[in-house]
């Protein structure tokens, strides 16, 4: 009879658990889904009910009939890719790209490597990274706020800002938005990442995530933006680039996801300043208009690399 039960490390067991932690980013992300709700009426919804659905019935699928295992989906992380998706891509988005980017997404940015914990890429990022590519006028047709009626057909697009800085028309500067008073309709970007931000406030306050990653993603965007506006005023301030597109989404709840990012915090910041940095340089010199997604796909190769050689010195090893 041994005494002893030898087992691989991490020893200690803590009260959270996966399908806590979520649930906690689901949450956190309801005032930015109750944002688009507001700006772009049922059509979000729709979107976003079809993502969450698409997303479990695929994984769920893949578990049961290929896998031949016992289905995980009440973890929840099938429904947050589903949501992430959601928040990704515009509220005019058909069924067919939402089925088959969800199918992309879990099947082959999840599932092909074994699951929640062993994908080496955010599944919500390979689906969108898919979409791009796969539906490009689909993908670029961003309605226009609050143009969206309860039950109208008519769809309204409008250029984002981070479209018009790529085609080097006109962006509405900060003097003309505080002159025209707190119209939603202009402050649209801003009311969106303040909406992320106050969700990522309780990820900070549960200790989801780590501050390291999206600080130091929004510093390495800075660090481009910063002295290319000085020179180039046209390219747009740092705060610009903050609030536009998808940033603070990705900084804060798509560049910290466990799988995907490094373990060690020297790394962390490593990881979010390269990201950071490599958005600027797609958003400023690149052919599309944000590079929040493709930055974090690439960080996410280079992670492997960060966690293998800088490794914190073990202790009480020579120096």
């Amino acid at each position: 009879m041994s005494l002893l039960t030898i087992s691989q490390s991490p020893h200690l067991k803590g009260p959270i658990t996966t399908p806590k932690i979520m649930l906690a980013v689901i949450l956190a992300l309801v005032p930015g889904m109750a944002v688009q709700l507001v700006f772009y009426g049922l059509a979000f919804l729709l979107v976003l009910v079809q993502f969450v659905v698409a997303c479990v019935v695929v994984e769920w699928s893949i578990q049961k009939f290929l896998l031949r295992e016992i289905p995980s989906v009440t973890d929840g992380s099938a429904a947050l890719t589903g949501v992430l998706l959601a928040l990704n891509v515009p509220a005019t988005l058909g069924t067919f790209p939402i089925v088959a980017g969800s199918l992309v997404a879990i099947g082959f940015g999840k599932m092909a490597f074994g699951g929640i914990g062993r994908n080496p890429f955010n599944p919500a990022l390979v689906g969108r990274a898919f979409l791009t590519a796969s539906f490009p006028v689909g993908m670029t047709q961003w309605p226009k706020p609050f143009s969206l009626g309860m039950g109208g057909t008519d769809v309204v697009t409008h250029a984002t800002p981070l479209t018009r800085l790529l085609e080097g028309t006109q962006v509405i500067g900060w003097q003309e938005k505080i002159a025209s008073g707190f119209d939603p309709l202009i402050w649209n970007a801003e009311i969106l990442a303040a909406a992320y931000l106050v969700g990522a406030l309780l990820l900070i306050l549960l200790r989801v995530i780590h501050l390291a990653i999206p600080l130091s993603y929004l510093m390495g965007l800075s660090l481009v933006t910063l002295p290319a506006w000085l020179v180039a005023p046209s390219l747009q301030d740092p705060l610009f680039h903050i609030v536009n597109g998808g940033t603070m989404l990705g900084a804060f709840y798509m560049a910290t996801d466990y799988s995907t990012s490094p373990m060690i915090p020297r790394a962390m910041i490593l990881y979010g300043l390269l990201g950071g940095i490599l958005c600027a340089v797609i958003r400023l010199w690149g052919a599309y208009p944000d590079g929040v997604a493709y930055s974090i796909l690439i960080m996410n190769a280079a992670v492997p690399l960060m966690n293998r050689y800088m490794q914190p010195r073990r202790f009480g090893s020579q120096p």
